[in-house]
């Protein structure tokens, strides 16, 4: 969880991350080179994405990047070299982010992300209790407690 009074983030695009991830699990050779975030950064060079979610929220899930402190980016930077750096800086209630947010585009991707949520239709999800898996379809209607009921019964779980 992210301190709500912590100083400085730094920002790591996700993709690269994963990319990173996949090297150091799969033992796979290709390492991947510079640190880039440019997925975060939008055409007018700023950042297309409000930093402030992810610390509000505590967590980043469902977001492009995750958020490092100071000392693992300071490691990850030993190793690789940075092509865009993203610093969020927060004092209590003062943020700042390097490069500036982009009103415009943090706008316009806000826009498309809900409206890629409104189109999340018949998706499969895989839902896992006590190594038994089950793939359940869903979409952006269905509601928690019709999948809390359906998980129930398929997974034949007492729900007390």
């Amino acid at each position: 969880s992210y301190n709500s009074y912590e100083r400085e983030y730094f920002v790591l695009s996700l993709s690269w991350a994963q990319t990173w991830w996949d090297y150091i699990e799969c033992n796979l050779n290709n390492k991947p080179s510079e640190i880039d975030n440019g997925d975060l950064i939008c055409e007018h060079l700023k950042l297309k994405y409000n930093i402030s979610d992810a610390v509000r929220a505590r967590r980043a899930e469902n977001f492009k990047y995750i958020l490092l402190r100071s000392y693992t980016w300071t490691k990850l930077k030993e190793k690789y070299d940075v092509k865009q750096e993203i610093k969020f800086e927060r004092l209590y209630s003062d943020e700042k982010t390097t490069p500036e947010l982009c009103a415009e585009c943090t706008s316009l991707v806000y826009e498309q992300e809900q409206a890629q949520a409104r189109r999340f239709i018949e998706q499969p999800i895989a839902i896992q209790y006590r190594y038994n898996t089950k793939k359940v379809t869903c979409s952006h209607d269905l509601v928690v407690s019709n999948l809390k009921l359906y998980i129930l019964q398929e997974f034949d779980i007492d729900p007390l």
